[in-house]
């Protein structure tokens, strides 16, 4: 398993728990000291795993997306929301 890929992850699952419960990061700010890797670690693990098989199936079967499906798809899911 690439340590790189785990550890990218990693920052990427601490930055967007942190956005959720406290907003934007200050620059200098050390996150790693309010959350610590081993807080991540093993689900980023199973996410970057889960994606080296996707994009490994994705290789094998040769599988492509019609831009046209793909656009109508988006257009279904991003439908604002109507209040009264």
């Amino acid at each position: 398993m690439p340590a790189s890929l785990i550890s990218q992850e990693v920052n990427a699952m601490r930055q967007q728990m942190f956005q959720q419960f406290g907003g934007a990061a200050p620059q200098d700010m050390d996150l790693t000291s309010i959350l610590p890797d081993e807080m991540f670690s093993e689900q980023a693990e199973r996410r970057v795993r889960l994606g080296l098989v996707v994009s490994e199936m994705i290789k094998q079967f040769e599988l492509t997306a019609e831009p046209a499906k793909v656009r109508k798809r988006l257009r279904t899911l991003h439908r604002p929301i109507r209040t009264r």
